[in-house]
């Protein structure tokens, strides 16, 4: 291992039709302590990246024999990135090589090729993008938070609340899904206030037309009526119910949320106790054992995704506060100066991966209140003692008890 170079931390995306190419490959930068995800076709691919979020380096054949080439692929991941690539080809000619590095990647490989040399490749691509980063975060962090400051001082922003919604998507399925995480989301810029309001998928809420219903079956009701009427119909329920006037929403799906985390280099979690689930649901419909130790860890994008999902073992009012957990751990990292520099990336994460109605001068208006009023701010998730049972055998909100609450701090 090289000296100062954590390999384990780095996702290594590998893009070659040939299954013998992959495995040498694959096997060399495993070895060597990389995580390493591969697809044959570029479709493949961009579809696993999608789903998985951003890998640090991908390594892309130029020839494939159906679909898009090398070079596709590059103009597609390079779109809504700044992913750095080394292509990995069996064309040595001139004229190709100059055109790779000059518009797609940092370095160029012909095959055949010593494993060593790849790997040593892969490394300095990546710790020169590092130092990159490290360069540019002495003088970044500053100036985007004098102008933040500066910002806010100036023209403070009215209140705003927000929609924020976790959809349980496979691949294929768009949005026309059940919603598995559910916050409300209140930034109060003034006073330097932020609240957030957790209800579990399971609670029943009116909705305008179609009387109670549960809550994470409201998105599919929507977009039933018309593609991209999920999230209105959801603010009719929620204005219909708690008398919360939602401006604006976020919708992302699994590979959103793991690329959100993976954009910011990844959380720590302080995880409360020993969480086995011997049924967490895979991609395929499948299940799977997740576990997690108790004590504080990092997590990627993947790994908090299971944390935020598991509920086996506990319930959804746990799940629920599992989620503000990762939110938090999320917000955190984006207010702390030295991670400044991961802004552009989750950005360009939002934009690939996230269906919202903000705009760039409306997050810009937005992001100053939440980053400098999160450490006091206030969360809660409905709990049991919330709510109500109906001889139906659901719960709805004891609206008696929240609503004083919610009209305090929620517009």
């Amino acid at each position: 291992m090289t000296a100062g170079f954590d390999a384990s931390a780095y996702r290594i995306f590998v893009l070659d039709d040939n299954f013998s190419m992959v495995r040498l490959v694959s096997t060399a930068l495993q070895k060597s302590g990389f995580k390493v995800s591969t697809a044959a076709s570029g479709e493949e691919g961009l579809d696993l990246i999608r789903r998985n979020g951003l890998p640090h380096l991908a390594l892309v054949d130029i020839h494939m024999p159906y679909g898009m080439n090398g070079f596709d692929f590059c103009d597609a991941v390079l779109n809504f990135s700044d992913v750095p690539i080394i292509m990995l080809t069996a064309v040595d000619e001139d004229e190709t090589i100059i055109q790779t590095i000059d518009q797609y990647a940092e370095d160029y490989i012909t095959k055949p090729f010593n494993p060593g040399e790849l790997v040593a490749r892969v490394r300095r691509v990546l710790r020169r993008r590092r130092r990159w980063f490290c360069a540019l975060g002495c003088l970044t962090p500053l100036i985007c938070l004098v102008g933040l400051l500066v910002f806010s001082l100036i023209l403070v922003p009215t209140p705003v609340d927000l929609l924020i919604l976790g959809v349980d998507a496979r691949p294929g399925e768009r949005y026309l899904t059940r919603t598995d995480s559910i916050m409300l989301l209140n930034v109060s810029p003034a006073k330097l206030r932020v609240t957030l309001l957790s209800i579990p998928r399971d609670v029943f809420i009116n909705v305008p037309d179609y009387g109670e219903q549960r809550i994470n079956t409201i998105n599919v009701l929507g977009e039933q009526q018309g593609e991209g009427k999920g999230p209105a119909l959801i603010n009719a329920g929620i204005q219909e119910s708690f008398g919360i006037n939602i401006e604006h929403y976020i919708r992302l799906d699994f590979g959103g949320f793991v690329a959100l985390v993976d954009a910011v280099g990844g959380v720590d979690i302080d995880v409360p106790k020993l969480i086995i689930d011997y049924e967490y649901p895979t991609p395929d419909g499948g299940v799977m054992t997740v576990r997690f130790e108790p004590g504080r860890q990092h997590m990627d994008g993947e790994r908090a995704l299971q944390y935020a999902r598991t509920r086996h073992q506990d319930d959804e009012y746990h799940r629920a506060g599992r989620q503000q957990q990762v939110i938090d751990a999320l917000v955190k990292k984006l207010a702390n100066p030295l991670h400044v520099t991961t802004w552009p990336r989750v950005w360009r994460a939002i934009q690939a991966h996230t269906d919202t109605d903000l705009s760039t001068w409306d997050m810009l208006r937005i992001a100053p209140g939440l980053l400098l009023g999160w450490p006091g701010r206030e969360q809660r998730v409905l709990q049991r003692e919330d709510l109500i049972g109906m001889k139906a055998g659901y719960w709805v909100p004891n609206y008696e008890q929240l609503l004083p609450w919610i009209k305090e701090r929620f517009d």
